[in-house]
């Protein structure tokens, strides 16, 4: 590999590790996906549960456990890292994952809307979901 290579692979990198720290310093997320570009993965009298269609093929099964209140999802792909924000774009915490299998206690969450980013074993691009809890 010549100097000229190895410079390009140097700023290609530095460049995906900045859009990376600034994906996860940025305290507010946003989204302009039409209603028609998500995949309804729950919906039920306590909540629905909708996801990016982009990646909807990654879900291999989404269950809602209404005797202990746990949504449970299992993906064909390591999710590494959970955001979750509220109604205002706000991230309220993130959670490192490392598994296929990811549950979410619905006493978690407040009645309304919320965003989850997924980042999946690349870290570079987040996947969002969309949870609406209408009751516990």
């Amino acid at each position: 590999m010549n100097k000229t290579q190895k410079i390009f692979l140097f700023c290609l990198s530095s460049f995906f590790l900045m859009a990376f720290s600034y994906t996860l310093e940025n305290p507010s997320v946003s989204s302009t996906l039409a209603e028609d570009d998500l995949v309804m993965l729950l919906s039920n009298k306590h909540i629905s549960l909708k996801v990016e269609s982009n990646w909807a093929n990654n879900v291999i099964s989404s269950t809602f456990d209404e005797e202990d209140c746990y949504i449970n999802i299992q993906t064909h792909r390591d999710v590494e890292l959970i955001q979750v924000f509220n109604n205002n774009h706000v991230l309220m915490y993130q959670l490192p994952v490392q598994s296929k299998s990811l549950h979410f206690c619905l006493d978690d969450f407040e009645l309304g809307k919320h965003k989850l980013g997924l980042f999946f074993e690349n870290k570079q691009e987040m996947n969002m979901a969309y949870l609406t809890v209408r009751n516990k």
